[in-house]
């Protein structure tokens, strides 16, 4: 039995050899078939992303005219946007004047890289030379010279045009633009992939881009930003804020107007909002602290955690909790599957209506009292100081817990 056992055994083994063989062989057909090469056979080196090697690059200049209000209109589908604002006066990056003087009140001066990626270097610089940028009037609003951005516009602007022949399936193109504005222009920016910076311009202005880095800083006026698979960062902004963004973490700071945010599965963190916060959205956390105004939150699937709050806060809530600490005014909150942790800024002067079904209550300022409710329900209302604001709290299946906040420096 030991014998045939072994012989068994002896078979697996020789059988197990051959497939491995076999198997190294497929591998080894394999490696070869998936190495890119030229027409002339030489190995093309590969990014460890797939992405092909930079082949050609067109540079170029554009210089036109923007009067104050006017709006330059960049779209691309791959690049990168790179664009600052200067007031009149100022030189730009290099110091240097331009032929319409880089300081004139309505300059615009733009640098652009086209790049071309390939297998084939002749086919990517035949291709690179083929692709012509310019700048033209916007689809329109011509002005009544006919001149493009003529300062007696009113409205109207500039547009960014690439004009690209039919492309050949090996090839993939960036668009790289940087340069400088009039401070007080406006922009309408679109990118599909990749960066986008916006610092020292003027609103009312728009910002899209997906799958690549967001930044804006400086800014007077109001902006709306479109950012789907992104980082935005904002650092900023003089006027109202409107920011809507799938998958995109969000770092914003210092909005001097309204701040309204509808985005979904990422984490967002505010700072420093001198108007109303305004935030939808489902996934991910939210965390905010010191805004001047009101608040309104209509999350999901979201932890909240804020502090600093000088208005009413209107809430509703599922499968998040919320820790809303400072507050002095209204609070009305609905809330399902989640706890609730309030925190008053000392000395309280409200009216409470706190209701829980299948949770509890914690009432730190010892200013409520229990209420006879349904089954499974706890109910606390009480007053404190002169009861002149109200707070208003319903949870399914989640704790409430109220508190006095420690004053903060601010």
């Amino acid at each position: 039995m030991k014998e045939k056992q072994l012989v068994l055994l002896g078979l697996a083994l020789v059988i197990l050899v051959s497939f491995l063989d076999s198997f190294a062989g497929v591998m080894s057909g394999y490696e070869e078939a998936v190495q890119i090469r030229d027409e002339a056979g030489n190995l093309v080196r590969v990014g460890e992303d797939g992405s092909l090697p930079l082949q050609a690059v067109q540079k170029g200049e554009l210089t036109g005219s923007l009067a104050a209000g006017q709006v330059l209109k960049v779209s691309l589908p791959m690049g990168e946007i790179d664009l600052s604002g200067v007031k009149e006066g100022e030189e730009g990056e290099e110091g240097e004047q331009g032929e319409q003087g880089v300081g004139a009140a309505d300059a615009a001066q733009l640098q652009y890289e086209v790049r071309v990626y390939g297998r084939n270097k002749e086919v990517a610089q035949e291709y690179a030379g083929r692709v012509k940028v310019s700048l033209r009037p916007l689809s329109g609003t011509p002005g009544a010279s006919g001149v493009a951005g003529t300062a007696g516009e009113a409205g109207g602007g500039l547009e960014l045009v690439v004009d690209e022949p039919p492309r050949p399936a090996e090839l993939k193109v960036k668009v790289v633009v940087r340069g400088t504005l009039p401070a007080a222009a406006r922009v309408d920016l679109e990118n599909g992939y990749g960066l986008v910076r916006v610092t020292d311009l003027s609103g009312p202005s728009t910002v899209r881009n997906g799958y690549g880095p967001t930044e804006l800083g400086r800014l007077a006026g109001d902006w709306s930003v479109e950012a789907d698979y992104s980082a935005l960062l904002v650092d900023g902004i003089a006027g109202d804020l409107e920011m809507r963004g799938d998958y995109s973490e969000a770092n914003i700071s210092h909005v001097g107007g309204d701040l309204t945010i509808r985005s979904d599965y990422k984490d967002i963190r505010v700072a420093d909002v001198r108007g109303d916060l305004d935030v939808k959205g489902d996934y991910g956390s939210l965390q905010f602290e010191d805004v001047a105004g009101s608040v309104t939150l209509d999350v999901g699937y979201k932890d909240v955690r804020g502090d600093g709050i000088g208005g009413d806060v209107r809430a509703s809530s599922s499968y998040g909790d919320l820790r809303l600490a400072g507050l002095r005014r209204n609070v009305e909150i609905e809330a399902e599957f989640a706890k609730v942790d309030l925190g008053f800024a000392a000395p309280p002067d409200h009216r409470f209506h706190l209701r829980s079904r299948y949770g509890s209550i914690a009432d730190d300022l010892s200013v409520t009292e229990e209420r006879s409710a349904g089954s499974f329900e706890k109910l606390r209302e009480g007053v404190a100081g002169r009861g002149q604001y109200r707070v208003s709290v319903e949870t399914d299946y989640g704790d409430i817990h109220v508190w006095e906040a420690a004053a903060r420096n601010r």
